[in-house]
């Protein structure tokens, strides 16, 4: 009996209140559709003794007609998908699956080679840094202003590009997608629950940042402020021999390490870092050779040499 059933369990977060009937059913049936089990006989449950208001479905594998059994496959890019269009669809709370959450943590390459290549904070990082107050803003706003507050706040701005929306900083010379910080920032998600798109009634500068995004170190040694502060003081001398030397922090450490132990030990912490934070490479497999004949004809043919 086991073996002709599944059981599923939505990925989905329903309203607090009990949803209506004809959604409940909606749900089940863009799922069914999903998995291949729409003509499938199934029984359906709901109940609110936990957390969240749910359901769960169990289907018959087998076909009332044709009494095969239905194994579907890579069902999981099916459920992830159906999962993103039920919560857009009928306005759920959106609950990432693994792969979206894979795809939102992923920095972009520009940023990433920015990071390695001077060892300072991308804008991409800077943004993703004050992700949790932002979000937490999205929940509390009431409105496009409120939300343009929040990102002002931050020393951001949220505006409209092309189809889409952008978050960049206040001289408007380092942008992301909106999307990249969280899907639910994205320009069909917010205009969904706040209307079409308003730009931001007052001027940023009028807004007092509590932030600003500028010139920051990757690296985490204590004792590097007095090397910080003397690499931004050279960077601000546009004339000065040191900044034709040097343009990044990486650059500035690597030709203080000729004579500086402290620099040599703020690279050594750096390297350590990263190597924690990035995977071993892969050992090849090596194969063990056996010696042993493939055949019968092979064993006798060994035998008489």
């Amino acid at each position: 009996m086991a073996k002709t059933k599944r059981k599923l369990v939505g990925g989905w977060l329903l309203p607090e209140e009990k949803s209506e009937v004809d959604t409940l059913q909606g749900i089940e049936w863009e799922f069914a559709q999903a998995l291949e089990f729409s003509d499938h006989p199934r029984v359906v449950g709901t109940h609110d003794n936990t957390k969240n208001f749910h359901m769960h479905v169990g289907y018959s594998r087998i076909h009332p007609k044709t009494h095969k059994a239905h194994y579907p496959s890579w069902d999981f890019h099916a459920l992830g998908n159906t999962c993103r269009a039920m919560e857009e669809k009928y306005g759920l709370k959106v609950d990432l699956g693994p792969k979206d959450k894979q795809k939102t943590d992923q920095m972009p390459r520009a940023a990433r080679d920015k990071e390695a290549h001077s060892w300072e904070q991308s804008f991409y990082s800077y943004v993703h840094c004050h992700k949790p107050p932002l979000m937490d803003a999205l929940n509390k706003a009431k409105g496009w202003q409120d939300l343009h507050t929040a990102f002002a706040k931050h020393d951001l701005v949220l505006r409209k590009r092309g189809n889409g929306l952008i978050i960049e900083n206040r001289p408007a010379n380092q942008h992301i997608k909106a999307s990249a910080l969280d899907r639910t920032f994205s320009k069909g998600a917010l205009e969904k629950r706040f209307g079409p798109f308003q730009a931001s009634e007052r001027a940023p500068e009028h807004t007092k940042a509590t932030f600003r995004y500028g010139r920051s170190p990757l690296t985490r040694h204590p004792d590097q402020a007095s090397h910080w502060h003397r690499y931004l003081k050279t960077r601000n001398q546009p004339d000065s021999l040191g900044n034709k030397a040097f343009k990044t922090w990486r650059e500035y450490l690597s030709l203080g390490a000729i004579d500086d132990p402290l620099a040599i030990a703020i690279i050594q912490a750096q390297k350590k870092l990263m190597q924690t934070f990035t995977p071993p490479p892969k050992k090849p497999e090596i194969k063990a050779i056996s010696n042993k004949p493939k055949s019968v004809k092979d064993r006798d043919q060994g035998m008489s040499r």
